[in-house]
């Protein structure tokens, strides 16, 4: 006795119901019972994703195969075998959901129909993703077929430290010249995703919101820092990238409306169809030439800037009682009968058997020096 297995095709019909098709980083598809009647799967008959009819299921992954009882499929995007074209525009993805009858181990023939559908989730390329090879397409049986647009995610923030664990709000305040550190990721990418390579090809910042101001500070050039006051942590290696740079006031611009807006031109590229997703080189005059890649612009901002002042040098004179700014310098004195030491900064108790002559001289010298400046100061006020 031989197995007969025969393939049936129905053509796509617009009074069929569509199969709920979620299209993310994490796919989800879930067939409803006008589906499974075409397919003709009940109970345990399993569904499986699969790029040729599968002769045995055991080697499907556990994500990609269910049964009819509970026909729903989530899976990470490149998890489970598919079939991937792109007209120049968009990257369509495509699955096969096949109909595997459950049939008891004692039967000795097995007859049925092998039934499929095609599923498709269809991604603009220009908008985030890059993917440098297709697929060739196996076949183009298919009993019917759904499709459904999807994207992906990036998050693009600033940060207070380069642990980038505190996010710092938009229009926070940052101090002239303290760093402003940046990261990019793809948003909601499950940690065993790591394929997606984030690529950060131009960043730059503006004073205003729009990124094609005319006032313009180039950070990130061809995937390398543009100046020596912007460093690149982390970029082509990773689901997210890092750079950081020295803060700035812009010439010509008001204190009161300073604020810095960064604008990022950014890939994401897969490991898994580009073995060149994380080569990058930043060495003089090697820089990479990105003008045919497709890619998204994001922006983050505003900080609003706080320049910086000088700090009061009293804060720092480690003086232990009195601190007095005299000619832009400061000047420690004593209260309550103390005196200064040696260090002219500490003030100890006035005991003939503990300073010397020389503690003694110095101590006059600096409430002398202190009567004098204080008098110049005084008279200078005066006119």
């Amino acid at each position: 006795m031989k197995e007969l297995i025969g393939i049936i095709i129905f053509c796509a019909l617009s009074t069929y119901a569509q199969p709920t098709i979620k299209c993310t980083m994490a796919p989800h598809f879930k067939l409803d019972m006008t589906t499974l009647s075409k397919l003709k799967a009940t109970g345990n008959d399993k569904l499986v994703i699969s790029l040729t009819c599968p002769n045995n299921t055991d080697t499907i992954k556990p994500e990609c195969k269910t049964t009819a009882n509970n026909p729903s499929f989530t899976f990470n995007l490149t998890q489970c075998p598919a079939n991937y074209t792109t007209n120049g525009t968009h990257l369509t993805v495509a699955y096969y959901i096949w109909r595997m009858p459950h049939f008891s181990t004692t039967v000795v023939v097995r007859r049925y129909e092998a039934l499929w559908i095609c599923l498709e989730c269809v991604f603009p390329k220009k908008q985030m993703i890059e993917f440098g090879k297709i697929i060739p397409q196996i076949q183009k049986i298919k009993v019917f077929q759904a499709m459904a647009n999807g994207h992906f995610l990036l998050d693009f923030g600033f940060y207070a430290s380069s642990n980038y664990t505190t996010k710092l709000v938009a229009g926070a305040n940052i101090n002239v010249p303290n760093n402003v550190y940046a990261k990019i990721s793809l948003a909601g990418v499950p940690k065993s995703v790591a394929s997606f390579i984030v690529q950060t090809i131009q960043c730059w910042a503006t004073d205003v919101k729009d990124p094609n101001a005319p006032r313009r500070y180039d950070l990130i050039s061809h995937s390398c820092p543009a100046d020596m006051y912007t460093w690149s942590t982390r970029n082509y290696n990773s689901t997210y990238a890092t750079f950081h740079f020295s803060s700035f006031t812009w010439t010509n611009v008001s204190i009161s409306i300073q604020a810095i807006y960064v604008h990022c031109m950014v890939c994401i590229c897969d490991l898994n169809l580009n073995a060149t997703c994380n080569d990058l080189t930043c060495a003089p005059r090697k820089r990479r030439d990105v003008s045919t890649k497709a890619s998204q612009t994001i922006s983050a901002g505003p900080l609003y800037i706080t320049p910086h002042h000088t700090p009061n040098l009293c804060d720092q004179s480690g003086c232990s009682d009195i601190c007095t700014m005299i000619g832009g310098m400061p000047v420690c004195s004593c209260t309550g009968g103390l005196v200064l030491a040696d260090d002219l900064k500490t003030c100890v108790a006035f005991a003939d058997d503990v300073f010397s002559s020389n503690s003694m001289f110095l101590y006059i010298l600096g409430i002398s020096v202190l009567l004098v400046v204080g008098a110049y100061f005084w008279k200078k006020k005066e006119f």
